[in-house]
């Protein structure tokens, strides 16, 4: 049976901070459930095991603890790996996983993955090896070695157009697959707001959270724009809570 995780209730990990999907999945106690990301990922992100136990939490999947191995191989700054049943869960990071799921992910992530053939890099299985594991999951994630030529070859101008939009409304999808495609968090729109900006302006909590757990600075939510503070000190410290925990 499925554990209930120990979620972390104080106020700035209170569920006014979970997003309307997110809301949804509570139970009748108001402890948000895990089972909807289990369902969003049955099979392990990588070589498809099934029950994956471990979440990369700034990815927004599942894999199982030998693909988990590789995936702490690689730092935090690509991935950043927690117990699904064993680790504290902050609110902001389990509706940040309800968005996205390992179908959604690898929609993109493997949307020219590569047949196994001599001359290419065979996707792993259940059995395989730490070593074919690790050549295939850094070459997914460390180098994006398998996102579409046409979606990696997009005109930076029309990549931020189209992750501005997702920053204001909260589209956690299509702000994905723009951070896969070549967004830089540093990126800036033309009134210098950088996206993790745009989100805290335009209350996009998820695309928030996502910013802050791959690579955007808390001190850009100190930055005060057109004399209004978009954020505070508290903010920060909450904000930037789901990183320190995972490393």
């Amino acid at each position: 049976a499925l554990q209930t995780p120990r979620l972390n209730t104080d106020s700035k990990h209170s569920t006014h901070n979970i997003s309307k999907e997110a809301f949804h999945s509570l139970d009748g106690s108001g402890v948000p459930s895990l089972r909807r990301v289990k369902e969003l990922n049955p099979k392990c992100a990588d070589c498809a095991s099934p029950n994956p136990d471990w979440a990369v939490i700034n990815l927004g999947v599942c894999v199982c603890i030998k693909c988990s191995g590789v995936h702490r191989s690689l730092g935090v700054q690509t991935s950043k790996v927690r117990s699904i049943a064993l680790d504290n869960w902050d609110a902001p990071v389990l509706s940040l996983m309800l968005q996205i799921g390992t179908e959604f992910a690898n929609s993109i992530l493997e949307a020219t993955q590569p047949q196994p053939t001599e001359d290419q890099i065979p996707k792993p299985e259940a059995k395989s090896s730490r070593e074919v594991r690790s050549v295939y999951i850094r070459k997914k994630y460390a180098e994006r070695g398998f996102l579409s030529e046409s979606d990696k070859n997009k005109p930076k101008e029309e990549l931020l157009k189209i992750a501005e939009a997702a920053a204001r409304k909260n589209d956690v999808k299509s702000f994905y697959a723009c951070f896969w495609h070549g967004l830089d968090m540093r990126d800036t729109n033309s009134d210098g707001l950088s996206m993790v900006q745009v989100a805290h302006g335009s209350d996009s909590r998820d695309i928030v959270e996502f910013c802050m757990l791959n690579g955007a600075e808390a001190s850009e939510l100190l930055t005060v724009v057109d004399g209004q503070d978009l954020g505070s000190e508290k903010s920060l410290k909450s904000l930037k809570s789901a990183r320190s925990a995972a490393f």
